[in-house]
């Protein structure tokens, strides 16, 4: 395997070579979900070019070309720090080599880039010029009007590559990224969440994979302080954070937000945040973090858990299937060749997928649309998006051809990996319909009042009853 170095040296040529070679992926899907699927659907486009047509026309030389009336204009893209929004940001001198359209990326953690897009949007700031946005806040920005219909900037055929199209795309991550009939967001990853585990560990201790959530507490009670603690989870406060994996749980147990969801109207009805089955999950949840966690690891972020399991500090994480690669990759982790995963397991209600999509979104109020249209097209191609695959730490892309792809198998097959990801996709996203996480307009505001009063349980300061009952009453200000 090249390192990262090695890789960066020869980016320009093999990316060249890979434009010219590269087969459309418009067909043959080894997974087709409906995990993220909301109420409304993308805005229609122009017929899929043919293969054939698609080929005749190479990217780099479009965007030589397009990009001319740009050439000189600097792009401010904010990007989360995560392993697919690295890889872009290492494989971007490309772009601007081809297009004289530099690129200034600027790096937050999760929770504070939501907040500055939320901030920036709502002051129709032009400071921004493309986001990575998140599916399940795409419902706000789109009702703002904050973010550019990307089917107006693909009806230029001035600045749109024939060879692009949202059918290259998992069709739950083009859904998911679209409102009120428009595309917000040219896909950039499409990702779930699975067991990662330390095979080593299990191996020495005999101990099988959990196959419902009843098994997984054994499993940890087995292998706690054997001798690492037995598993981490996301804990701080956050929509993205504790509420993004104890979603899973949720469902799994029986529990939920709402009792039912109208796909005509987007409407959630009949609260259940405070019912039994939610309690018992919320407990549940909680309680495994104070018993069977690290020390003090109640507060955790994602980039606490990946980083405590990457160091060899913990046995189990539940995380998102773009960490598949940076656990293998040996610049960045001690555990390459010991780590397996497997899909989370069901609960006495069954089996639910944490799904969503992050997109490239261009702000509404960017006075450079186009040249961040042409980005947009380069960052979401095909080509470019297997290059981040195979050279970099880039394990979920929104490519459905790619999971068969020789070079992405050869990479990323390590034990259970490919099957939990298959398995994974093949399930509901919620047991009422709709989006994993709820796909209410004021979402930010509603789940972090829920997160808060979530922490309280996980850290024992209330019990589950009493928490969860009171944080029941956000869901009363949910706007559709």
């Amino acid at each position: 395997m090249e390192t990262q170095r090695s890789a960066r040296r020869n980016v320009t040529s093999r990316l060249s070579r890979r434009r010219k070679s590269f087969a459309w992926f418009t067909g043959a899907a080894i997974f087709l979900t409906s995990a993220c699927a909301v109420a409304e659907e993308p805005a229609g486009e122009s017929p899929t070019p043919p293969p054939s047509a698609a080929a005749e026309v190479d990217l780099d030389g479009f965007l030589a070309t397009a990009a001319k009336p740009y050439e000189g204009t600097t792009l401010q893209v904010q990007i989360f720090n995560s392993p697919q929004a690295d890889t872009i940001e290492l494989l971007a001198p490309r772009f601007t080599e081809l297009t004289g359209i530099e690129v200034v990326f600027t790096k937050l953690a999760e929770n504070d880039a939501v907040t500055k897009t939320q901030l920036t949007l709502s002051a129709e700031s032009d400071v921004v010029d493309v986001f990575q946005t998140q599916s399940f806040f795409i419902g706000g920005y789109g009702s703002q009007n904050s973010l550019a219909a990307l089917e107006d900037l693909q009806a230029n055929d001035a600045i749109t590559y024939p060879g692009f199209s949202f059918e290259n795309y998992s069709p739950s991550s083009v859904t998911a990224l679209a409102y009120g009939g428009h595309n917000l967001g040219v896909p950039m990853f499409h990702a779930q969440q699975v067991m990662y585990y330390r095979l080593d560990i299990f191996e020495e201790l005999g101990i099988e994979i959990p196959q419902t959530l009843d098994e997984l507490e054994l499993v940890l009670a087995a292998i706690h302080n054997k001798p690492l603690p037995a598993i981490a989870l996301r804990s701080a406060v956050g929509p993205t954070q504790n509420m993004w994996p104890f979603t899973t749980w949720l469902y799994n147990d029986g529990g939920g937000y709402w009792a039912s969801f109208d796909p005509k109207t987007n409407v959630y009805s009949d609260p259940i945040w405070s019912s039994e089955a939610s309690v018992a999950a919320a407990d549940r949840y909680g309680r495994i973090l104070r018993e069977y966690g690290p020390t003090g690891a109640l507060n955790w972020t994602v980039a606490d858990v990946v980083a405590s399991f990457l160091s060899g500090q913990v046995a189990i994480i539940q995380e998102g299937t773009p960490f598949g690669a940076t656990i293998q990759d040996p610049e960045k982790s001690t555990v390459v060749g010991l780590v397996g995963a497997f899909p989370i397991p069901a609960g006495s209600a069954g089996a639910y997928a944490p799904s969503g999509a992050h997109g490239w979104s261009i702000s509404a109020y960017s006075k450079n649309q186009e040249a961040s249209w042409l980005f947009a097209q380069w960052a979401g191609d095909p080509a470019t998006i297997k290059q981040a695959t195979i050279d970099y730490s880039f394990s979920s892309p929104p490519i459905p051809a790619l999971f068969t792809d020789p070079d992405f198998v050869k990479k990323y097959d390590f034990p259970g990996f490919l099957d939990a990801v298959a398995v994974t996709s093949e399930r509901p996203a919620s047991p009422v319909g709709g989006n994993y996480l709820p796909g209410i307009l004021n979402w930010s505001e509603v789940a972090q009042t829920l997160s808060e009063q979530f922490s309280e349980i996980i850290t024992g300061r209330r019990d589950a009853k009493s928490a969860m009952t009171d944080a029941e009453k956000a869901l009363e200000k949910a706007k559709f």
